[in-house]
């Protein structure tokens, strides 16, 4: 299996829909989807996300599915009225300037600029989401790995699929499928507007003796934006 982590082009955030560079970006993407040979097409309920989908969809001749748990990630403080609307690469931009360091593992979360941050329960909440979403679909997770079960009543396993979806949810899942901090993607990996990231699930036969099969994700490629060239 692969999943294609799609971001979406240049956005009007306070109206939620592209640009009209969005719009070009979306459609330069679309005019060369078909390499990557993607049988669904699924998108974050925000405005923008769907209105990039919408045209790789129609090139391809599929229909776009809505998944509420790929909407964008939401940061801030709890209840609201918050000490910090710091998105977590503008706190990532001072942890680098005033520590030259960012959180390891899991500390993140417990990190002094994080208190009562909304965005820990986002991040764990859509982990959540991407696993039950894999396993009726075949795929458990165990630990670091992903074990092969036969998919729900129903359902199947599928090939190649698309997400599109936003900046903070492919760091957010991708980290998760990588068994990476969720920080260490903020502060390494970016994903550029309409930018294309494949994760895979290789084929890995099971050894003699044995009957389970595990798979690992691997990153295939990551923040590609050829067609924008």
């Amino acid at each position: 299996m692969q999943i294609y982590f799609i971001r979406h082009g240049d956005p009007d955030y306070q109206n939620d829909c592209l640009t009209p560079a969005g719009h070009e970006q979306a459609k330069k993407l679309a005019a060369e989807i078909e390499k990557f040979g993607i049988q669904e097409f699924y998108s974050s309920p925000m405005g923008r996300a769907q209105q990039t989908a919408a045209y790789s969809a129609e090139k391809l001749g599929l229909s776009v599915k809505i998944l509420p748990w790929l909407h964008e990630l939401m940061w801030g403080e709890k209840l609201g009225d918050a000490k910090s609307r710091q998105s977590p690469w503008t706190k990532n931009d001072i942890m680098m300037a005033k520590r030259h360091c960012y959180p390891e593992g899991d500390s993140w979360k417990t990190d002094e600029l994080m208190q009562d941050d909304q965005i820990v329960g986002e991040v764990e909440e859509k982990c959540r989401e991407l696993d039950a979403w894999l396993k009726l679909r075949g795929f458990e997770r165990q630990g670091q790995l992903y074990k092969v079960i036969e998919p729900a009543e129903g359902y199947t396993r599928p090939e190649k699929i698309a997400f599109v979806c936003h900046g903070g949810t492919c760091s957010a899942l991708i980290s998760y499928l990588l068994d990476m901090s969720f920080w260490q993607v903020i502060a390494h990996m970016g994903f550029d507007l309409t930018s294309v990231t494949r994760i895979d699930f290789p084929e890995a036969p099971a050894l003699e003796g044995e009957t389970e099969i595990y798979r690992a994700a691997r990153l295939g490629f990551h923040n590609d934006t050829t067609h924008l060239r």
